[in-house]
């Protein structure tokens, strides 16, 4: 029986040249200044016997837009041979990296995806090149993310930091995977940043020479705490120190690894539930009222604020107009190494109560917590998928956010609807 192969590769994504609008908040309205530190693309590749290869792909980036998700895959393909249903694109979610359409209405400069995407497939090419049989250990760490707090005000949140090592042959490690739940928030200056997961690729590099991935877990509304968010510099370096002082204590921790013989993955771009678009002399009153209220700003934040509600409203009412669904399709992805690791990427921001509920119905199959990765903002993202009984309690996760995602709005179906097909999807993946 084949033994699992694994290889790790990185590079810079930083631009070099200029015109570059930052993802991650609406009141930056001119791009860029400078590079305050550098993004990277990490990859990871698995592959068991001759069987196609699965690549774990993260960016230092908010995250992407469907259309940037299809641009990526495609280069990706042609240049590998892979196609998109063996290769995940995450984000950590800085919000301080290249606009890729998330935001509606930002600038995306699609010279630089295009390059970036080019780096993205080489830096998987150079995995290949560099794969060897591993083991896998997996393990949350003793240290957790105590400087994270639920920005809502709610009692959920997760501050484990989950960690698989792979260790070739020698005894060596030849990269880790790491997840964590909090929003990397911090830097809210034109600067472009890794914001505090930079601190873990800085300090890796340094003390162990090799890639360690980090993918965000259910942080939808897990932020770093308003102390840490005070002083950006420090509060960078703090919040990045404790993750990667947890993550290195994982990695070195004593414990016996897996050899694994099996990778499988399951693709599915499925329906997702969502808000029925309101009747059409609806949406027309309110977008006359959107145009006058947007007209009466001077040219100022506000304005922006209130273009991106009116941009809303008058997409809404063609679609509506249209007899559109307001239904989404969105691509879900499940992952498994050997018999009970398991990535399930999911191309929303995931909130904590999410991320604890789909844990609960995988240690309900006979998964252990630490070979569950739940990874937000993968493959696409598609606004905040929003827990059944957060819509009592309101606020701009709920209501806010679909004017700027430039989407439908989520209802109380949406959660259900989306653990649904991971459950299904769970199913076909055993079944192979």
């Amino acid at each position: 029986m084949s033994t699992v192969t694994c290889g790790f590769a990185q590079n810079i994504i930083s631009p070099a040249g200029e015109g570059i609008f930052l993802d991650g908040y609406g009141h930056r309205l001119c791009p860029m200044t400078r590079v305050h530190d550098d993004l990277y693309v990490k990859a990871a590749v698995f592959s068991a016997g001759h069987k196609a290869c699965f690549a774990i792909v993260v960016m230092d980036i908010l995250g992407v837009n469907s259309e940037i998700y299809m641009l990526l895959t495609d280069y990706i393909s042609v240049i590998t041979g892979l196609d998109r249903q063996h290769v995940a694109i995450c984000g950590t979610h800085t919000h301080s990296g290249p606009a890729g359409g998330m935001i509606d209405g930002l600038p995306v400069n699609y010279d630089y995806w295009c390059h970036t995407a080019q780096i993205c497939a080489n830096t998987i090419l150079e995995a290949m090149q560099s794969s060897c049989e591993c083991t896998c250990r997996t393990v949350i760490s003793d240290r957790e993310l105590q400087l994270s707090v639920n920005r809502r005000g709610r009692p959920f949140i997760d501050r484990r930091i989950k960690t698989a090592v792979f260790t070739g042959a020698d005894g060596k490690m030849r990269g880790v995977i790491s997840t964590a739940c909090c929003h990397p928030v911090i830097n809210t200056s034109l600067e472009m940043s890794a914001d505090y997961p930079g601190i873990l690729t800085r300090r890796a590099l340094e003390e162990y020479g090799i890639p360690f991935l980090f993918l965000l877990g259910a942080a939808g509304d897990i932020n770093p705490h308003p102390d840490i968010m005070a002083e950006p510099a420090r509060g960078m370096e703090r919040i990045g120190n404790e993750l990667a002082d947890a993550i290195f204590q994982a990695a070195t921790k004593p414990g016996t690894s897996r050899t694994l013989h099996t990778v499988r993955s399951m693709y599915r771009c499925a329906p997702v539930p969502m808000k029925p678009f309101p009747a059409l002399s609806l949406v027309e009153n309110e977008l006359r009222e959107s145009m006058k209220e947007y007209t009466a700003f001077p040219w100022s934040v506000e304005k922006h604020y209130a273009l991106r509600r009116l941009e809303w409203l008058r997409h809404t009412y063609h679609k509506t107009a249209a007899g559109e669904s307001s239904d989404l399709c969105v691509p879900f992805q499940l992952f498994a190494i050997g018999e009970h690791i398991i990535f399930v990427f999911l191309p929303f921001e995931v909130m904590a109560n999410t991320g604890n509920k789909l844990e609960s119905l995988f240690t309900s199959l006979g998964y252990q917590p630490e070979d569950i990765f739940l990874i937000s903002c993968a493959n696409s993202v598609n606004g905040y998928l929003i827990p059944e009984e957060e819509f009592a309690y309101g606020g701009y996760e709920v209501t806010g956010t679909a004017q700027w995602y430039g989407l439908p709005e989520f209802c109380e179906a949406s959660e259900r609807g989306v653990m649904d097909v991971v459950m299904e999807l769970r199913e076909e993946l055993c079944g192979r």
